[in-house]
């Protein structure tokens, strides 16, 4: 049988720590060693997986080995949502099934349709977000991380809530028995804050003595699990475990599980078992003798015993008793235990999601801190009720109107500038700050840019009094990363104002002033937050570059000129500020897309390329523009070949056309006609059908799309002269386009001029 295998820190045991499963398409494994590393960095947990091409039935207990894990992780990709493969058809369902929580991890890009339609509204963590101005990958796992899965530190003060503990022996064969009997103990209600010890996931060829014997040192009460695969074989536990709980003293409870041989339960010295009917008496003896408490009222207490029982720490997972214990301890005012529920409701932890259920809590947790605020206001309980207030700002984004988004964010604004006068702690001011960028946020779909544009003035404000009067160097650039966010965010104002026509100066400045900042900030440390952030700024710059040519009339205008004509028509200062910006740019996407070898981080390399390509075009070198466009065609080919993604397939052929118009346009004829050949070929691979544009929310056709390049392959012909090649094009583009059913402006145009080419073809 199939074992599974595991992960720990520094090859540490697996045994008392926090279970995480990974999971993947068979060809995804592949990110199992940074995934492992990047959760390992954070949590001290186990992280199990199965080989690729281990099936189910191949796994003992299979389900059961599921049900005690704390968090499925699964990388996100095409194949995985396009494929039957186990990590979809069953350890994803069986997650949500069971109520433990998934995290999918983003690896690709424009998959939010297909994975809410495979897997449902799950929130997902994207690595690879090129977005400067969301949230960093690190601070949304770790944050995800904490609140999942329970740390060392908690760990302890859970094991230290338990009024005794019982020792666990089984055959690993026996392990349901060895469930069914844990749940029997606990169904008790005083043995309800019993912990018992047992050794689940236990690995072939580990020596457990020292383990084993610390383990029935700490148990008040050696239990063992009996079944005919205890007495028929030699096994670790008559050899072992049995012997030293007897040298050790300890009271002993043997329960007959299954039918047992009883001649050979005395040949094997072993003391007559009772049946689970009968454990009760013998459990309540047990408890009285330990002082074991009765119906415990205590919140706390029961906080730590609701914990123990949803992470299965000492105790078998039960997520009825869980989450009300939880739930007992929220309702009698404890904080952290509001908290938990907000985090269980979420992330579906124990519980079906409710991001509603959530919200309820949240708004508990506020009013209780609030309270508190008033009566016996500290810095603790200040920070404490700002952190509320922008998680219930954040989590009404999704669910409420404009006015509840608002509300709590800016109480949480106006309590954290109060802090700061009260304690003169710069971190409340940085959070001031935080929450008026937010607000700026919060009014983008509204359009109300006066009012954003104050807030982002305010936040730059704060930020600029962080950065004066700290030494702090982690506030101090925190501060400088809101100053040049706010900066982008009022060269986009200004932007939507002017439409770009003519690029007001103040557009440049507020895009200059952000570049400045995260040069400097990337100049000190070369992280990659940092230099996406810096990636984004040099593509500002070269948009802004961009503008001023004014390539948009340009280009409507130029009508019949060649390249070399229109390139005379460009401000050549402009299109090299265009090219040297975008350099900048593709010099640190490089760096960044080799560490990460990320699709993404590949995409916008491409796309970098594609743009210096462009510009090249502008400058009249056609071989440059060729090279770039070469270099980026390289990239997307790669990711064609890994994803098998009609998007990325589309995509390619995209460019291949876009180089094959270059060409034509330079009268490179026959070059050209090998790129429209090949954009050809990658469509007719796939099956026509929709896919949505890479570059925009558009939906393209692609059998649209391979009308159209036989068509462009066409023009070619007509150019030189290769009649019969045109005609045959001329036929295909026809074929294609006559069977959309729905035939947009473009596809009608296209064929009016068909019918009549092919006319004067038949004439000629």
């Amino acid at each position: 049988m199939a074992e599974f295998r595991y992960y720990t820190r520094g090859k540490s045991s697996p045994r008392g720590k926090s279970r995480v499963f990974f999971t993947a398409h068979p060809k995804d494994y592949r990110f199992l060693d940074e995934i492992r590393e990047d959760i390992l960095v954070r949590q001290n947990c186990v992280i199990f997986y199965l080989e690729p091409d281990v099936r189910v039935d191949e796994v003992e207990d299979y389900e059961a080995h599921l049900s005690q894990m704390q968090l499925f992780v699964v990388p996100i990709t095409n194949r995985l949502l396009s494929t039957s493969n186990r990590a979809l058809d069953i350890d994803i369902p069986f997650a949500l099934a069971h109520h433990i929580p998934v995290l999918p991890l983003m690896q690709e890009n424009d998959l939010d349709e297909l994975f809410n339609q495979k897997v449902g509204d799950l929130q997902y963590l994207d690595k690879y977000n090129t977005d400067p101005t969301a949230i960093g990958y690190d601070e949304k796992l770790t944050k995800y991380l904490d609140s999942v899965i329970v740390g060392d530190e908690l760990a302890e003060k859970i094991r230290a809530a338990f009024d005794a503990y019982i020792f666990l022996s089984y055959r690993k064969k026996d392990r349901k028995y060895a469930q069914e009997l844990m749940n029997l103990i606990h169904q008790n209600p005083l043995c309800r804050d019993i912990a018992i010890w047992y050794d689940e996931f236990l690995t072939p060829g580990e020596n457990f003595n020292d383990a084993i014997e610390a383990a029935l040192k700490k148990c008040d009460l050696f239990t063992l699990a009996v079944t005919p695969n205890i007495v028929n074989e030699e096994n670790y536990i008559l050899t072992t475990e049995y012997p030293m709980a007897c040298q050790l003293g300890k009271n002993q409870l043997h329960v007959e599980m299954l039918a047992t041989d009883r001649d050979k339960i005395r040949k094997r010295d072993l003391p007559e078992p009772v049946s689970p009917s009968g454990i009760t008496d013998h459990l309540k003896r047990f408890a009285l003798e330990m002082a074991i408490r009765a119906d415990d009222r205590d919140p706390i207490h029961n906080f730590f015993i609701g914990l123990a029982y949803l992470s299965g720490i000492d105790v078998e997972v039960d997520h009825t008793r869980a989450v009300e214990l939880i739930t007992g301890a929220a309702d009698s005012g404890f904080p952290e235990a509001i908290e938990k529920l907000v985090s269980m409701y979420e992330t579906g932890d124990g519980v079906k999601r409710d991001y509603q259920k959530a919200i309820e809590w949240q708004v508990r947790l506020v009013d209780l801190l609030r309270e508190e605020n008033e009566i016996s206001p500290s810095e603790k309980v200040a920070d404490n009720l700002i952190r509320a207030l922008i998680k219930l700002g954040t989590e009404y984004m999704s669910f409420r109107s404009r006015a509840e988004q608002i509300s709590p964010v800016q109480e949480a604004a106006q309590l954290a500038g109060k802090a700061w006068e009260k304690y003169q702690q710069n971190h409340f001011l940085l959070d001031c700050a935080k929450c008026l960028r937010m607000l700026a946020d919060i009014l983008v779909l509204q359009h109300e840019e006066d009012e954003r544009e104050d807030f982002y003035h305010q936040a730059m404000s704060a930020a600029d009094q962080i950065i004066e009067q700290t030494h702090d160097s982690k506030l101090r650039n925190d501060a400088k990363r809101i100053k040049a966010y706010c900066y982008d965010g009022l060269g986009d104002i200004s932007a939507r104002r002017h439409l770009y026509k003519p690029v007001p100066k103040e557009i440049e400045d507020y895009y200059q002033q952000a570049k400045d900042i995260r040069e400097q900030l990337y100049h000190e440390n070369h992280s990659q937050d940092n230099a996406r952030a810096l990636v984004a700024s040099y593509r500002n710059t070269a948009q802004i570059a961009m503008g001023k040519l004014g390539l948009d009339e340009k280009v409507k205008n130029h009508g019949g000129l060649d390249p070399h004509s229109f390139s005379a028509l460009l401000d050549q200062e402009s299109v090299h500020n265009m090219t040297q910006a975008y350099l900048q740019a593709l010099v640190l996407q490089k760096d960044i897309a080799q560490e990460t070898n990320s699709v993404s981080d590949r995409e916008v390399l491409a796309d970098l390329y594609f743009r210096i390509g462009s510009t090249a075009e502008y400058a009249d070198c056609l071989s440059d523009a060729v090279k770039n466009y070469l270099e980026g065609i390289e990239l997307l080919n790669q990711i064609h070949l890994e994803t098998d993604d009609p998007g990325d397939t589309y995509y390619l052929s995209k460019k291949y056309e876009s180089l094959g118009n270059m060409l034509a346009r330079y009268k490179e004829f026959q070059k050209a006609e090998k790129y429209f050949k090949k954009g050809i070929e990658l469509l007719e691979g796939i099956e026509l059908q929709p896919i949505k544009h890479r570059d925009s929310e558009l939906v393209i056709y692609s059998d649209i799309k391979l009308g159209i390049l036989y068509f462009q392959l066409a023009n070619i012909y007509r150019q030189t002269h290769s009649c019969e090649r045109e005609k045959e094009c001329l036929q295909k583009a026809r074929l294609v386009f006559e069977r959309i059913y729905d035939k947009p402006a473009v596809v009608l145009a296209r064929l009016d001029i068909i019918a009549k080419r092919l006319g004067e073809l038949e004439k000629e």
